[in-house]
């Protein structure tokens, strides 16, 4: 496995060193452009990759069609750019040329994270070796997955489990149940 870097648009000034850093060293460097917002858009010429949310995306480039707003952004970064748009295909720019990778379509339980599923998966993937292609629709299938389940903090261990990590290394865990009939979930320590 080679190394990757994944940071947040959230906070600019904290993650700028790393990006540069990470990026002159040619590790795969992927920014999460999820949060709309102008004053990171430095950061776009210190990663090798931008995946924005959609709204991230109409923000930063100031218009509602992702397409064009791809193209838009392309012009500011030599990085590799898509977008999430929900359970819409991701958008991606191969050489100037609009591409699509399909949504995987499922029964919706909770969104919570799926973009930070994505956005893990497909660094993760990248760290891998994979491609970007493939690695986007791996992240998709991650993230369309973990859509169908309620959230819950043992959601890393799980991941870990399928990765041949032993369960008594796996840390403390708590139990979700939904109640039959009812709208609140009951967590307990197991």
């Amino acid at each position: 496995m080679r190394n990757a870097v994944i940071a947040d648009n959230r906070f600019p000034e904290f993650v700028r060193e790393v990006c540069g850093a990470a990026l002159a060293r040619g590790i795969p460097t992927v920014l999460d452009a999820d949060e709309p917002r102008r004053d990171s858009n430095q950061l776009l010429t210190l990663v090798s990759h931008v995946i924005f949310s959609a709204e991230g995306l109409r923000a930063t480039a100031g218009t509602d069609h992702l397409g064009r707003a791809l193209l838009d952004i392309s012009k500011q970064t030599k990085a590799f750019v898509a977008v999430t748009d929900g359970a819409n295909d991701v958008l991606w720019l191969d050489d100037g040329e609009l591409r699509q990778v399909p949504a995987f379509k499922v029964e919706v339980v909770d969104t919570l994270g799926a973009g930070d599923t994505f956005h893990g998966v497909f660094t993760l993937m990248l760290a891998e070796g994979m491609t970007e292609r493939p690695a986007m629709r791996f992240a998709a299938a991650a993230a369309a997955l973990k859509c169908t389940r309620l959230w819950r903090h043992s959601g890393r261990a799980d991941a870990r489990r399928g990765r041949g990590v032993p369960d008594k290394e796996l840390g403390h865990r708590k139990k979700i149940e939904k109640q039959p009939h009812a709208k609140n979930i009951k967590v307990q320590n197991r």
